[in-house]
């Protein structure tokens, strides 16, 4: 990075400044478009045009905006070592902007506005391209107006027209949301009688006023009766205030409310106080009673259990001695079996020759100390001297006792020879009847095949000596299909369409034939033109 010309005195202290730059003027490449330049430095140190912007006119750019100020003069040597006066890079890094889902698209921004894009597909310097409408009048006709895509800056409106009211909108017309009133004198279509208007009412009905009767009635809570009239709207339980969840029984809906799940039919109870825990409450038969269960106790020193409730608890914790520590082998107590090293050792008659050495054992009531010594198989001996050896397998011990090398059909400590493992002296087969890059062993030797892999060929009748895959010849050619053979004909199992046919026989002429009827004759299809 530093130019040869440097002396030697300075050159590193001068390539540490930068090299630390040079760096800074990397990061600062995520809000340039290209990247080109020399890595070597502008200038050499005694002139001004060495002079770089510093990691804080970067970070000050990034998170103010402001413009940094490079080194007019030549190069000073620093008369100390860096300090932390300047932000770091990863204070840098936290300025830069990053890649995120729900940055703008150039679609968002009004056209010719310069802005960064944050999203992976328009990440960069970018300029918007949202259409600037600015302001766009709607009059209102018979047809739909398209609302212009883009930018409206506010000041456009929808016309309205002042006579835009329900009087001069026809009734059960409605125009823009306002339902007409403007009705015609006209009532002799009207078919309402007295008893079909409200009482007091008045309408005109085929030129003549008529007064309604309908009485207006109202519900009363402590009647079922529902009387003819008229009734305004209120609910069933404004009426009856009573009419709540709280009355009505678990399972019964009435008029839409569901019972409450604690209102129930208490007869069916039969529980008494003295079968109902201590000061717990319940409903019997109509009747509220309390119990007088007391609650009880187990005690570790005792084997009485009185009779009351008892809570949830496990014996083991009211005696910490109920464990299977404490309970022989072959035991269960309250469900604890018996720990299979507590026994009775009085049948005990082993001696200290025969048990292994420095091992310890029970025997009727007393502990004693083997004396067999400990031996140990060897691969290279068929030896097995007396006493003891610790669990291994013969495979453990011998390494080769393996399936892999033994022959087939022989089993050696139980371990059955591998397959493929065989008296190879009865092969004769020969690489070229063996396919290419396939490996077999013959006398002892392993050969590799030459036998060639060949394909059918759609637009060859040739078939070439080799391997073939399985496959179909339909499936080579797909022109071989009943579509493709002439009727009559059979290739490969294939039977022709009964539609294909030689038409060289044919001599029929388009005038021949019935107008737009189509016919095939020596190869060609004609069209009818007999008019009927």
């Amino acid at each position: 990075m530093c130019k040869k010309s440097f002396a030697l005195n300075k050159s590193l202290k001068y390539c540490l400044l930068l090299q630390k730059l040079t760096f800074c003027a990397f990061i600062l490449l995520v809000a340039t478009e290209s990247f080109a330049g020399n890595i070597d430095a502008p200038g050499a140190p005694n002139v001004s045009a060495s002079g770089m912007f510093t990691l804080e006119d970067i970070y000050n750019r990034l998170n103010l905006g402001v413009t940094g100020t490079k080194r007019e003069n030549q190069f000073t040597e620093p008369t100390s070592g860096p300090n932390s006066t300047m932000h770091d890079l990863n204070a840098i890094m936290n300025k830069t902007p990053e890649i995120t889902g729900e940055g703008a698209s150039s679609s968002e921004v009004l056209s010719g506005k310069k802005y960064w894009g944050l999203i992976k597909e328009e990440w960069g310097p970018r300029i918007g391209t949202m259409p600037n409408i600015g302001k766009q009048q709607i009059k209102p006709g018979t047809d739909p107006v398209n609302i212009l895509k883009g930018y409206h800056d506010g000041s456009g409106v929808v016309e309205g027209d002042t006579n835009l009211l329900p009087a001069n909108i026809k009734f059960g017309s409605s125009i823009y949301g306002v339902v007409g009133t403007y009705m015609s004198l006209d009532t002799s279509d009207a078919n309402a009688v007295e008893a079909s208007i409200l009482k007091d009412m008045t309408a005109y009905v085929n030129g003549k006023k008529i007064t309604g009767t309908i009485q207006t009635q109202t519900l009363a809570s402590n009647s079922l009766n529902v009387p003819a009239g008229f009734y305004t709207q209120t609910t069933l339980d404004t009426v009856d205030s009573d009419l709540s969840a709280a009355n009505i029984k678990s399972g019964a809906i009435i008029f839409g409310i569901e019972g409450d799940s604690n209102v129930v039919n208490t007869s069916s109870g039969d529980a008494l106080a003295s079968e109902l825990m201590s000061g717990k409450k319940a409903w019997v038969d109509g009747t509220e009673i309390t119990g007088t269960i007391h609650t009880e106790a187990l005690a570790s020193n005792s084997l009485n259990v009185p009779a009351g409730f008892y809570t949830q608890t496990t014996l083991d914790t009211v005696d910490s001695d109920l464990s299977a520590a404490n309970i022989k082998s072959g035991a269960t107590i309250f469900g604890i079996e018996g720990d299979s090293n507590v026994v009775n050792t009085s049948s005990g008659d082993a001696l200290a020759s025969e048990l292994m050495s420095g091992k310890k054992a029970w025997v009727d009531g007393t502990e004693i100390t083997g004396t067999i010594h400990t031996e140990a198989l060897a691969s290279n001996s068929l030896n097995v001297p007396a006493g003891f050896y610790t669990q291994t397998t013969l495979d453990t011990v011998d390494s080769d006792l393996s399936a892999a090398n033994i022959k087939s059909g022989a089993t050696i400590f139980g371990i059955e020879g591998d397959s493929n493992v065989v008296n190879t002296s009865s092969g004769d087969a020969l690489a070229s009847e063996l396919m290419s890059g396939k490996k077999a062993w013959v006398d002892g030797t392993e050969i590799t095949g030459t036998i060639h892999t060949e394909a059918l060929a759609s637009n060859s009748l040739n078939v070439p000596a080799g391997f073939y895959t399985q496959t179909t010849l339909d499936t080579v050619d797909s022109d071989l299909s009943a579509a493709n053979i002439k009727s009559g004909a059979t290739i490969f199992g294939i039977e022709g369409d009964s539609n294909v046919v030689n038409t060289s026989s044919g001599d029929a002429l388009a005038a021949e034939l019935m107008s737009g009827k189509k016919a095939w004759v020596d190869g060609a299809e004609i069209t009818g033109t007999i008019h009927t």
